[in-house]
């Protein structure tokens, strides 16, 4: 009777741990499959502390890896429509390294989206080792959008002027931020925002005088949030570093501009091909002067 009381214990833990171990992975795969599908709209608001009464609004879009990007696309642009933003800036890897530039969807996803502001644009490291990435960069720009290839343009939003600086990526990119981007021009009166793929390069410049002039905002994404976040920490960067730094929201620096910098976790998937418990991300940022 020992014996038989013994094996009843034995089969009821075994039962309980298939039970147990099949509800956390229906667990697991409900939070990878929502998280790959419902965007978080992160509100961002900067106070640059001016009396101009002026308001910029920014959709800040990065890393959708065309084609694998699970969001529903529709909801997304009418979301981004209901925004009514100032400009939409994309911070690189629209396409994935292996993706097929004119079937992965991303031009006509462009098209769309430059008809509801104006769309600037640096690359990333994706479309640095695509093979297609230089025909990619010519198709954005039949399509209306601006591509800011390490250089900067002026816009005026009220009576503010801002000034958009890209840098691209790679070997055809700038690897610091020097004074060639303004061609001589002064700008430190201006509202400088810089775009650029991965913040970690970047960062070090700003907070430790690396640079000709500090950029008011930094726009970044590139790490995926860590693509895997437990406890509101990332696990894993694109480029194989754990626990990376600058993952996820607003940095910022004590400098003489008070640079911010907001990082974006992205919207699609590379490397690790889905998210857990890391929603995709698009702040929208809301500049008051």
């Amino acid at each position: 009777m020992k014996k038989m009381a013994r094996g009843w214990k034995i089969a009821l833990v075994v039962f309980l741990s298939v039970i147990i171990s099949n509800a956390v992975l229906v667990v697991t795969l409900g939070i990878i499959y929502i998280d790959d599908k419902n965007i978080q709209y992160q509100n961002f608001v900067i106070n640059h502390s001016t009396d101009k009464d002026t308001n910029l609004k920014i959709v800040h879009l990065s890393d959708l890896h065309f084609p694998q990007i699970h969001v529903n696309l529709d909801a997304m642009l009418n979301r981004i429509q209901q925004e009514a933003p100032d400009i939409i800036a994309i911070t690189g890897d629209i396409v994935g390294t292996r993706s097929t530039i004119e079937t992965s969807g991303v031009y006509e996803f462009v098209e769309r989206l430059v008809l509801i502001a104006p769309v600037y644009y640096v690359n990333g490291n994706h479309e640095v080792n695509n093979n297609g990435g230089w025909s990619l960069y010519n198709g954005l720009e039949e399509r209306g959008v601006i591509l800011l290839r390490n250089r900067h343009v002026n816009i005026e939003i009220g009576d503010v002027t801002v000034t958009l600086i890209g840098l691209f990526d790679g070997p055809y990119g700038l690897p610091f931020y020097t004074p060639a981007i303004y061609k001589n021009e002064d700008i430190s009166n201006n509202y400088i925002i810089l775009l650029v793929h991965n913040p970690r390069l970047i960062w070090p410049q700003v907070t430790e005088n690396l640079r000709a002039i500090a950029p008011d905002l930094i726009l970044a994404g590139h790490v995926h949030g860590g693509q895997i976040r437990i406890f509101g920490k990332g696990i894993l960067c694109p480029d194989r570093i754990f626990f990376p730094s600058f993952q996820n929201g607003m940095y910022s620096a004590e400098n003489e501009r008070d640079t911010n910098m907001i990082v974006s976790r992205g919207l699609g998937n590379s490397i690790v091909p889905f998210r857990f418990n890391n929603k995709p991300h698009i702040p929208l940022i809301k500049v008051l002067f």
